[in-house]
């Protein structure tokens, strides 16, 4: 082989000198570091001085005044246990409505110590501390206190999402705020006809009379005095005899009248000509 041919490793072996370790040996492999996320949250991206390349304070507040629960800051009160750990007012009477369902007392998730309404107190250090956070807009994506950020989203962001004025005729048109002007001077709406105004109301009129038809179903479970659940369990055909699947069957009604009514019991998701069930009431 000419010299041309060799490059400076060959040269060198043909000098009398000796390889080196990392190419006489077997092949190597270097794992390298994972990159981060560039689109994970900034909780977990912690944003740095790009002139010191300290975290910032306010992220390492962040950590410090989350819930201990969903660790997101808070929106209203802050609430404390015995042993100071903070508690969003959503997740509290979240833990204090699980623990009396399962009959327990309720415990802080951290330290494991009793809480209640009474043994827990609000934090309002924290509640101040944190409504003067910096947070980001989602629409303009600038940096506003947390106190004024709904006021800035509502009513004064230039970006945020707006509807035409002559949606209750049937425009679907959804947008930026200062773009609503220019929709609105060449909106076709208003130049309908009668007849094509009739129409779409008569659509629209269906679409609400749906939504009604479910906001009263829920009212109506909401006004029952008193709530029990059974459980049901069922058996699989044609299927082993061994293979069971469990269910809960959820009954609400007032006092007795629950047991005077039927049972309509429902195959979802699957395709079978019959299937046996046996339900057994407890009641709670």
């Amino acid at each position: 082989m000419s010299e041309e041919g060799q490059g400076p490793l060959a040269s060198s072996s043909a000098a009398g000198q000796e390889d080196p370790p990392s190419l006489a040996g077997p092949p190597r492999l270097i794992l390298l570091p994972p990159e981060p996320d560039p689109e994970g949250p900034p909780k977990k991206r912690p944003r740095a001085d790009p002139e010191t390349g300290t975290v910032r304070l306010e992220e390492r507040l962040y950590g410090v005044l989350c819930c201990t629960v969903c660790l997101d800051l808070p929106k209203a009160s802050v609430y404390q246990c015995t042993n100071g750990h903070l508690m969003c007012a959503g997740c509290f009477i979240h833990l204090l409505a699980d623990a009396r369902l399962k009959e327990e007392q309720a415990t802080c998730p951290n330290c494991r110590c009793e809480i209640s309404k009474s043994l827990c107190c609000r934090n309002l250090a924290v509640e101040k501390a944190v409504s003067e956070l910096p947070s980001e807009c989602g629409f303009c994506v600038k940096q506003f206190p947390r106190s004024l950020l709904e006021r800035h989203k509502k009513e004064e962001c230039q970006d945020r999402v707006t509807q035409c004025k002559y949606k209750r005729i049937g425009c679907p048109w959804q947008g930026p705020f200062h773009e609503l002007t220019v929709h609105e001077s060449e909106c076709c709406h208003p130049t309908k006809t009668g007849s094509e105004l009739m129409e779409i109301l008569g659509e629209m009129d269906q679409t609400h009379k749906k939504e009604m038809q479910l906001y009263n179903s829920i009212f109506s479970l909401l006004s029952f005095e008193k709530i029990g659940y059974t459980g049901c369990r069922g058996r699989e055909t044609p299927s082993p005899p061994d293979t069971l699947f469990f269910h809960q069957l959820f009954l609400i009604g007032r006092s007795l009248e629950l047991w005077k009514r039927d049972i309509l019991v429902f195959l979802m998701g699957g395709k079978a000509a019959h299937f046996i069930y046996v339900v057994l009431l407890n009641r709670q």
